[in-house]
Order: structure tokens, then sequence, then C-alpha cells
């Protein structure tokens, strides 16, 4: 006894343009009325302090080697997968 499948399923929640935005709304207001912890803002300034420094490293890299090339973006993509400062 094999049974078709309908595709959404019937019992699906299937939510549209309005009913998501609404959703995002009520989400975002629940947010606002409960601001991050204090852990969560000192994780929060913690990755955006070590964005900042990374990206004075390129900057600092690119500018001791004349821009972006093949081997610099090469030597890039291998420090920043490895977690070091480009040489």
């Amino acid at each position: 006894m094999s049974s078709k499948r309908t595709f959404p399923p019937q019992d699906a929640a299937v939510l549209t343009d309005r009913e998501l935005a609404d959703a995002l709304a009520a989400a975002q207001s629940a947010e606002a009325a409960h601001p991050p912890g204090v852990f969560r803002r000192l994780l929060e300034a913690m990755a955006a302090s070590r964005r900042r420094q990374a990206e004075a490293e390129i900057a600092r890299y690119l500018g001791r080697t004349g821009g972006l090339n093949d081997e610099a973006d090469r030597k890039l993509s291998e420090a920043l997968t490895r977690g070091r400062a480009p040489r």
C-alpha cells in the first residue's frame, strides 16, 4: 500500500511574504526588548577587534607587495586559513 506524497505536505507551515516580514519584525522587537548580556557584548567586541586587526594586517601586506596579484592572493589565502600573518 503506497500513499502518494504531496509537496509541500498539507500540514507544513508555509509563510507568505507578509507573514515572514511580521515574524521577523516580532523577533527583532523581542531582541530589542532583551538587549544582549555582558558576555555576548564581550564576545562581539573581541570578534570586532580581531576583524579590524586582520583587515589591518591584510592592508599592510598589500601595501608591501604593491597590491593584489595572483601570488599575493595565494599567500593571503594560505595565511588566513592557517591563522597566521602573511609574510
